[in-house]
């Protein structure tokens, strides 16, 4: 009895190894590296598909995918085969392309592995302890770099603003863990605390929206949960009383330790400053003055303002006429934008402009521009929406036989800012319809199996609409597990 406790005892050590050495191998996937290629920095850790062979050479067996998944690797290859034959004209990105294609497969990498608890368990805390790490490294790169003295401008400085996805799945995986013990229960709400400040400092509005987003699910999933138990409305209000209480807290906690970031976040979304890409455009803290002598001017990269202690409280039609036409005399083509956005804020000669009315005023410019200007975020993304839905349009079943939006343009370089466009842009209408019906399931399974999974999934897929997620490695290896998990969906659990 002894010697099969004994036995038993280093069997379960034996386990607790692997389960270690796959946690730490899995950490390693998540970690973003890119490379240069064309002037454009391509995600480059594919480590992950390496793991069904290390997993074989040390379990000697192997899983096979479900007869759908055979299809759709299928569907993929003969997208592949007929674009590479028919469309000649890109024949000379032809490595490229088949490279494309390889990186893309990797989401069938963990097909052949037997998804188990274990493994499940390695994941989220490979996730959250990177996360961990990349937020505490931001922090302090942060600070070191002048805190909230950078503002707008620590985007881009204190680290990757691409990898706010993770985040977001690392925060409900937290949010969703059971601590046995108030250590734990503390360690617990920190780690929540410590990831959510790390996706603040992305300066990524999708992270914003997809936190906004994947929290409005879950007080979403927590009404239907309560109806479907039969609790009291007593109970589910008092669940969303938690919820919400809790998400205030966080809010103002971390709004009164960083509300220089909090302040640069509310002008990003209110557009009345339109960046640096935009040729006119105000600041929330300056104040809209006029100043004798000088007429109203407009220039690159600067603020529309006066240097008079006088704040424009009334003007008349015709004062406001009188300016125009010294801004016509700088720019005529300026002018006939002004005038646009006059009629959307409706104002006009006869009613009395108010500082509120010219405030809509420029905000209606700012957006004006920020859509035309395709130098702009916004506008950028508008017009690659236009160049892809035109492309693929000729191209309906192939779209460009997973080649990059970077075919369209004279340098190869060039980014759709869209997970949901650059699939559809490489994989055609049929490809990518089935696509979003394998996203619509591995959502619907992890629904039933695992709420942190779940939601954290949905944040991902939110940020998609803005960003890409799964073409990067670090996406495509969280993808790429989670597939395997839906397409084991009888048994992972059960393992």
């Amino acid at each position: 009895m002894h010697l099969f406790k004994k036995i038993n005892h280093i069997f379960d050590s034996k386990q607790q190894i692997v389960n270690l050495l796959i946690t730490l191998f899995f950490i390693a996937c998540v970690y973003p590296f890119s490379f240069n290629v064309g002037g454009q920095g391509v995600s480059g850790n594919y480590l992950f598909v390496f793991f069904p062979l290390l997993y074989y050479l040390y379990s000697r067996q192997l899983n096979w995918p479900k007869l759908s998944t055979v299809f759709f690797l299928l569907l993929l290859t003969c997208i592949f085969l007929v674009a590479f034959l028919l469309q000649s004209e890109y024949m000379e990105y032809s490595i490229r392309r088949i490279a494309s294609f390889i990186i893309f497969m990797s989401i069938f990498a963990f097909m052949f592995v037997k998804i188990d608890f274990h493994m499940i368990s390695s994941i989220k805390y490979a996730i959250v302890i990177f996360s961990l790490y990349s937020s505490i490294f931001v922090l302090n790169r942060y600070i070191d770099l002048g805190g909230e003295e950078l503002a707008s401008h620590a985007k881009g400085q204190i680290g990757s603003t691409r990898i706010g996805f993770i985040y977001i799945m690392a925060l409900w995986i937290v949010f969703f863990l059971n601590p046995k013990s108030f250590f734990f229960f503390v360690l617990k709400h920190s780690a929540a605390i410590v990831i959510i400040i790390g996706l603040l400092l992305t300066y990524n509005r999708s992270s914003m929206f997809s936190l906004f987003f994947s929290t409005l699910v879950y007080l979403i999933t927590i009404t239907f949960g309560c109806i479907k138990d039969g609790q009291t409305i007593t109970m589910l209000l008092k669940k969303i009383f938690i919820s919400v209480a809790y998400i205030i807290t966080i809010v103002v906690l971390i709004g009164s330790l960083f509300p220089g970031t909090i302040s640069d976040y509310k002008r990003y979304y209110s557009y009345i400053i339109p960046f640096e890409y935009t040729e006119m455009s105000t600041q929330s803290d300056q104040t809209l003055t006029t100043q004798s002598d000088q007429t109203l001017t407009t220039q690159s990269d600067q603020t529309l303002t006066t240097q008079s202690d006088q704040t424009l409280t009334t003007q008349t039609g015709a004062d406001l006429k009188t300016q125009f036409d010294n801004v016509m005399n700088n720019s005529e083509s300026r002018i006939q934008k002004i005038i646009g956005a006059i009629k959307i804020a409706n104002i006009n000669s006869k009613n009395t402009a108010t500082f509120q009315g010219m405030n809509d005023c420029l905000v209606a410019c700012s957006v004006y521009e920020r859509i035309v200007n395709r130098n702009t975020s916004e506008g950028y993304r508008i017009y690659m929406v236009s160049k892809i839905k035109d492309f693929v349009f000729e191209n309906p079943l192939t779209g460009s036989g997973f080649l990059g939006v970077w075919i369209m343009f004279d340098e190869i370089k060039g980014s759709a800012h869209s997970q949901y466009l650059d699939v559809l842009f490489r994989l055609g209408i049929v490809g990518f319809f089935f696509y979003l019906y394998i996203i619509f399931k591995i959502l619907k399974f992890l629904y039933t199996k695992d709420k942190g999974l779940f939601l954290g999934f949905f944040g991902m897929l939110f940020y998609g609409f803005l960003h890409e997620t799964f073409k990067l490695s670090q996406g495509a290896f969280i993808f790429a597990f989670l597939y395997a998990m839906y397409d084991q969906r009888e048994t992972s659990s059960k393992r």
